[in-house]
This record gives structure tokens, C-alpha cells and sequence, in this order.
């Protein structure tokens, strides 16, 4: 939840938001630019140098005395209509196959824009796709050596509204696949995008 636009605000809370990427809640997981270089009793003049703050946002201090509390309406930490997605891949059969994670979103009435990810192993996060989205399709291919499951396989879909939320992930869809199963364009489709959404998902092979 990005700083009100009007009215009383807070300094703790303007920076558990460049933080904590949340003005209010209980949220303590470090934000995307969470990497501080504030030390000591919080100021206004401390913010405007705060390192964390996120380059790109436009309502944030103007590093000029006097400083202003009102200057930080509207700040944000993360990215408005950005799609963020982690991807998750582990393995245990010989081949050491990659999968593809392919995130794609309409644009504009229409236009489709796709990331591709490939994961041999391990995990990728990553934002991308900037621009308003209404749907967003988050696609799983094994796509080498080849597309057929070797010791069964898993994969599992998860989502959530806020990307800076550090709450539970809702569980969208889970698969599992049997040896010699091929797992090709295996895809959970989420609807009615309008902001920033956070999406994650895991693939688990052996």
C-alpha cells in the first residue's frame, strides 16, 4: 500500500513503506530496493538520502531543504503495472531437464507481450511486462532434452494481489505428472489484472 495522497501521514510509517514496501500493516521483509543506507533517528533529510528509495518514483523528497513531509504523498515501492513472478525449479533425475516459464499479458486493448524464463535449476525472480494488464497467463513447458517427465513431476501455481505483500500466497492450481508424461503448454490463466500482482511458481522433477 503506497503513502496516502492527502491528509496526516507518518514519517515511520513514509519509511516502513521505502522499507517494507508497506505504509501500514505488519509487513518486515525488506521491499525490492530495501538496501539502507539510514542509520540512527529517522529524519526527513535522512529519507531524501535513503538509498532504498525506489530512483524511479516521482512523489518522494526533493533532497532541498526545507524539507516536507507532503512531498512524500503518493510514494510507492514498488512499480505500478508491473508484473513481478518468481520461478522455482528443482530436480533430481539424470537428465537435468530446463523448463520454460513463459508470463504473458494483453496490453492495451490487445496487444500481447510475453517474458520468457528458463530455469535449469534453482530460482529466477524478475519483473517485467510494464503497462496495464487485464489477464495474465503464466505458462510451463519442460523444454529440454526433451518434454517427457522422466520420474514424475510437479507443479504447483501460486499468486497474490500485492507484490510487496509478505503474506501467504494463494495456491491457484497444482499438477502432477506421471514418467513419460509430457508437460507442454501447461498454463494457469489469472483474469482482471489492473495494478501490480506477484506471481510464483514451482516445478518439482524426481
Amino acid at each position: 500500500m503506497a503513502v496516502p495522497s492527502s491528509g496526516e501521514i507518518s514519517l515511520s510509517r513514509i519509511y516502513k513503506e521505502i522499507h517494507f514496501c508497506e505504509y501500514v500493516g505488519t509487513n518486515n521483509v525488506g521491499g525490492y530496493y530495501s538496501n539502507s543506507s539510514v542509520t540512527g533517528p529517522i529524519s526527513l533529510s535522512g529519507l531524501d538520502s535513503d538509498s532504498s528509495v525506489r530512483a524511479a518514483e516521482t512523489n518522494k523528497g526533493d533532497s532541498t531543504a526545507p524539507y516536507g513531509m507532503s512531498e512524500w504523498y503518493d510514494y510507492s515501492d514498488w512499480e505500478p503495472n508491473t508484473i513481478y513472478f518468481r520461478v522455482e525449479m528443482s530436480e533430481g533425475v539424470p537428465e537435468n531437464p530446463t523448463y520454460r516459464f513463459q508470463i504473458t499479458t494483453s496490453y492495451n486493448g490487445g496487444t500481447t507481450r510475453t517474458a520468457y524464463v528458463y530455469s535449469p535449476g534453482g530460482a529466477v525472480d524478475g519483473n517485467k511486462l510494464l503497462g496495464t494488464d487485464t489477464y495474465v497467463n503464466v505458462r510451463v513447458d519442460r523444454y529440454a532434452p526433451d518434454s517427457s517427465v522422466q520420474d514424475g513431476a510437479e507443479i504447483t501455481w501460486f499468486s497474490r494481489v500485492d507484490p510487496c505483500d509478505s503474506g501467504t500466497l494463494t495456491q491457484d492450481q497444482a499438477l502432477t505428472f506421471t514418467n513419460g508424461q509430457s508437460i507442454v503448454n501447461e498454463s494457469y490463466y489469472y483474469t482482471n489484472i489492473e495494478q501490480a500482482a506477484y506471481f510464483k511458481v514451482i516445478v518439482i522433477e524426481g
